[in-house]
């Protein structure tokens, strides 16, 4: 039955389906053959024949690709549970945020109570200058004015243009964005108030990471986020396998014996 069904699947998804009976067939699918990653399969979801929703993905200027967050919108409207949070971790202006809480919000499965938790220093990325020119398209577009520019203070602090973005959508309301930073060395953790903790009330199967630019930074995330990590969560890292973030792919290794590296 399930060899069956895998081939079944394959050859309907060939066509662009209406989303709801793409979602039907998730649920069916899921029930019968859980083991069928759809993830493997990107040009069996033609996601962009829906041109409000590629627009949507692509408005906010990011350091991830456009494939990059078509992913996170697949993976989280198709495979992530439905049942408990999401954690994210250095979202900047928030193009995935907006990627993961689209497709949260798509997900049939998805709990009313689900929030994606995610996390930045929101400042010190770039300077001023920097950071206005990255705003630019933001004001042509319109989510954003020139006052928002103006009201920019000297440490290039973004949380309140970050809230500005994606407040008016509909998404919004499973977001919950968290001002805090990882620290770079053991000795940041004398003002450990500071930096990242997990919060007792979490719990998640989903933790999509791109903001561990450290060594030590990269240990103190996962250590708090394993205090909130069901087993057989999914962590997802944009950096793995990046020369200037080799710690991760160093670290997951280490972590081989107690997880499955794919």
């Amino acid at each position: 039955m399930n060899d069956y069904l895998t081939r079944l699947t394959l050859r309907i998804a060939k066509r662009p389906l209406p989303e709801y009976l793409m979602h039907a067939l998730v649920r069916l699918v899921r029930r019968l053959n859980p083991d069928l990653l759809f993830s493997t399969l990107p040009e069996q979801f033609p996601l962009d024949t829906d041109r409000s929703l590629a627009a949507r993905l692509d408005e906010i200027p990011s350091e991830t690709s456009p494939a990059e967050r078509r992913f996170l919108y697949r993976y989280f409207s198709m495979l992530w549970g439905g049942d408990d949070d999401v954690i994210e971790i250095g979202p900047f202006l928030g193009g995935t945020t907006r990627a993961i809480a689209l497709g949260m919000c798509a997900n049939p499965l998805a709990s009313a109570r689900a929030k994606l938790y995610t996390y930045d220093r929101f400042h010190g990325y770039y300077d001023m200058h920097r950071l206005k020119q990255c705003l630019a398209p933001l004001i042509a577009y319109g989510p954003l004015e020139q006052s928002d520019l103006i009201a920019l203070n000297d440490a290039a602090e973004f949380m309140d243009i970050f809230r500005k973005i994606h407040a008016p959508h509909d998404y919004y309301e499973r977001i919950v964005p968290v001002s805090s930073e990882l620290p770079s060395r053991a000795d940041d953790l004398k003002d450990a108030a500071r930096y990242f903790h997990m919060g007792e009330h979490i719990r998640t199967q989903a933790v999509f990471v791109d903001g561990c630019k450290s060594w030590f930074g990269t240990k103190h995330f996962m250590g708090e986020v394993s205090k909130a990590a069901r087993r057989g969560a999914t962590f997802i890292f944009q950096d793995y396998g990046w020369h200037t973030c080799f710690w991760i792919p160093a670290f997951t290794e280490l972590l081989r014996s107690q997880a499955e590296i794919t």
